[in-house]
């Protein structure tokens, strides 16, 4: 890898830690994007950062990412 390019991948991966929550188990990004929106900008003007059911937990830092705090699964 050129020395730019080191330069950028550094700058992509600094920046998606200020924004996504890294370090932590996630789902990663959970939910599609609706047209000329951002599904992390309706699920926290529903009020939802920080909500947790079980070890499951919208995250505080990036609404779209589904936080697993234990051993939370796939809930029927």
């Amino acid at each position: 890898m050129t020395r730019s390019r080191e330069r950028s991948h550094s700058t992509i991966v600094e920046k998606r830690g200020e924004t996504q929550p890294i370090g932590v188990y996630s789902c990663g990004s959970v939910f599609r994007n609706p047209p000329g929106d951002f599904a992390a900008r309706l699920i926290d003007t529903a009020g939802l950062k920080g909500t947790r059911i079980g070890d499951a937990e919208v995250s505080q830092k990036h609404a779209n990412f589904i936080l697993n705090h234990g051993t939370q699964r796939l809930m029927r």
